[in-house]
């Protein structure tokens, strides 16, 4: 799903056995959407709109998946 100018993270609920997810290049600001994928285990996030590290780390705390891997390069976090 990279490269297509999405802005917000949505549309994933019935996707649970989702275990890696690319969202690199996008209009993405905010984070949420990700709160049923237990499974994920790898996410790529780079060259977004994402600010806050504070935001971020606490979006991700609050999640229960076995996220291993996580790339957030090129935002402005």
């Amino acid at each position: 799903m990279s490269y297509n100018n999405i802005e917000t993270i949505e549309g994933l609920e019935t996707l649970v056995n989702l275990s890696d997810l690319s969202l690199q290049h996008n209009k993405i600001s905010q984070l949420g959407g990700l709160e049923t994928l237990h499974k994920l285990d790898v996410l790529s996030l780079g060259d977004n709109d994402l600010e806050g590290v504070a935001l971020v780390a606490q979006y991700f705390r609050g999640l229960q998946c076995s996220l291993r891997s996580l790339s957030l390069a090129g935002n402005p976090v």
